[in-house]
């Protein structure tokens, strides 16, 4: 079902584009999805198999919530027939651009409003049944601690 959802906004992009309503920036007909990361680009190439020209965004290693878009970058954007974003403010830097693009008529597909988010609580709560299944508690330090930095030679017993 989950499936469906994402392939769904994809699917409608390739059809408008099979009825010459659409094209790329590229000019090779095909519908234009561009989308903010290299993951997200990867999945939507793969649902869509050829069919759309995928853009992605930010480089592989970039720090999505810092990651600001370029003039160039925000206009692909706004021109793309589809807008996958991950949402839940994983985006931050390019937050306003996407709404902006929004309100302007793309449409923007936002992956996490279709799974189940986790919450930092259901998480400590998973690590804490984690620990307790390994007999450490959330107290036991799990660090070693790193050797306090001396000045000159070190001295002999």
């Amino acid at each position: 079902m989950r499936m469906r959802a994402i392939l769904t906004p994809i699917a409608l992009v390739a059809l408008a584009a099979a009825c010459g309503e659409s094209g790329s920036a590229a000019g090779d007909g095909r519908p234009q999805v561009v989308v903010t990361t290299s993951i997200l680009g990867d999945v939507a190439g793969e649902l869509a198999g050829g069919e759309v020209d995928v853009q992605v965004l930010m480089p592989p290693g970039a720090d999505p919530h810092e990651a600001a878009l370029s003039a160039r970058e925000a206009d692909s954007l706004a021109s793309a027939d589809l807008a996958v974003v991950n949402g839940a403010a994983f985006e931050q830097a390019m937050e306003d651009t996407i709404t902006a693009v929004e309100e302007d008529g793309t449409p923007v597909f936002r992956a996490t409003d279709h799974v189940e988010l986790l919450t930092f609580a259901d998480q400590h709560a998973a690590d804490e049944a984690a620990r307790a299944s390994t007999g450490t508690s959330s107290t036991t330090a799990t660090t070693t601690p790193k050797p306090t930095p001396t000045s000159g030679p070190t001295p002999r017993a």
